[in-house]
C-alpha cells in the first residue's frame, strides 16, 4: 500500500465486519469508504478512497459496486464498476446481465475492473478442465455489448491459483480491467500492473491512470543519511523480497516446480515476519 499510494482501493472477500475494516481503513490513511457486508464468513466488499477524489455510489450489491468518480486534481469524471464475479455459472450469467444494463445507460467514460471469476480465453488457464465455449462466448458477448475492451497488464499473467501440489494445480487470469472507448481516450496512458500475490491466492491489480510511457529514468543515488531512519532497513528488505517474489511467481507460471513453490513459501514467510515486526513497532 505504501509503495503505490493508491487513491482508491477495492477489496473483495473481506470476511470481516465494518467496524474492523474501518479501523484498518483509517490506519492506512483513507478518508471515505463504503461496504457490502459478508454473508456469514463468505464474501464482503470494501471500497476506500482518499480526498483527492470524490465517489458517488450508485449501485451496491454483493457482486458490483458501481460508482461515479470525480478526480479533484484535473476535474475529470468517469464511471467505475468494481466487480466480484460469482463462482457459479448462473451467478455469472446474472452478473453479465447486470453489467449489460449498466452499459446501456452509462454515458460517462466507464472503467470496469475486479475479479470476474472467468477467463477470456483457453490460454488464460493452466490445469484443470478447459473452460467451455459457451462460458467464453457469454463473457465476450457481454463485453462487446458494453463496448468494454481489455486494458491488458504488465507483470505475472495468471492472477489466481489454487496452490495445490497434488497434481491438481490450477492457474487462471480472472482479475482484469476493462474500459470503454471514452475512458481509454480520457486515460490514454493508463497501465494495469499485476503485483505479487502475498497472503492471498489472488495477485492484486494496480491501475495507474497516468503512467508515463516515455519515462526518463534518473540514476538512483543512495543517500547515507537514510540509514539513520529507524524503518530504513525494513523498507529496503521489503522491496527486495517483493521483487524476488514476483520473479519466482513468473517462473512458476512458465513451469511448475516443487522447489520453486518452496522458495516462494520462504519469501512469503520472511515478508510476513517483517510485517509482524512492523506492526509491533507501530502498535
Amino acid at each position: 500500500m505504501s509503495k503505490n499510494r493508491p487513491s482508491i482501493v477495492f477489496l473483495m472477500e473481506t470476511k470481516n465486519n465494518k467496524a474492523f475494516l474501518e479501523t484498518v481503513h483509517r490506519r492506512l490513511g483513507f478518508d471515505a469508504s463504503t461496504y457490502v457486508d459478508p454473508v456469514g464468513l463468505a464474501g464482503g466488499l470494501a471500497l476506500w478512497w482518499k480526498n483527492e477524489v470524490s465517489i458517488d455510489v450508485e449501485i451496491s450489491t454483493k457482486n458490483i459496486v458501481h460508482t461515479v468518480v470525480t478526480d479533484k486534481v484535473n476535474s475529470s469524471i468517469w464511471a467505475s464498476s468494481f466487480v466480484y464475479g460469482c463462482p457459479s455459472r448462473d451467478g455469472r450469467d446474472q452478473l453479465w446481465e447486470e453489467l449489460r444494463c449498466i452499459g446501456q445507460s452509462e454515458m460517462l467514460p466507464w472503467l470496469c475492473m475486479g475479479d470476474f471469476n472467468e477467463v477470456l480465453s483457453i490460454g488464460d488457464k493452466v490445469g484443470g478442465n478447459l473452460p467451455s465455449q459457451r462460458r467464453l462466448s457469454s463473457f465476450h458477448e457481454m463485453l462487446n455489448a458494453c463496448g468494454l475492451v481489455d486494458l491488458g497488464f504488465k507483470g505475472p499473467k495468471y492472477t489466481w491459483r489454487n496452490n495445490r501440489t497434488d497434481g491438481g494445480f490450477i492457474m487462471e487470469r480472472i482479475d482484469m480491467a476493462f474500459a470503454n472507448s471514452k475512458w481509454r481516450e480520457l486515460h490514454d496512458k493508463a497501465l494495469v500492473l499485476v503485483e505479487a500475490a502475498i497472503g492471498s491466492d489472488h495477485n492484486p491489480l494496480i491501475l495507474n491512470t497516468s503512467f508515463p510511457l516515455n519515462k526518463v529514468v534518473k540514476p538512483f543515488c543512495f543517500e547515507s543519511f537514510w540509514t539513520t531512519e529507524e524503518d530504513c532497513k525494513s523498507i529496503i528488505t521489503e522491496a527486495w523480497l517483493q521483487d524476488q517474489l514476483v520473479d519466482v511467481q513468473k517462473k512458476i507460471e512458465q513451469e511448475y516446480k516443487a522447489e520453486l513453490v518452496e522458495i516462494e513459501k520462504g519469501l512469503l514467510c520472511k515478508l510476513e515476519d517483517l510485517w509482524q515486526k512492523d506492526a509491533l513497532f507501530w502498535h
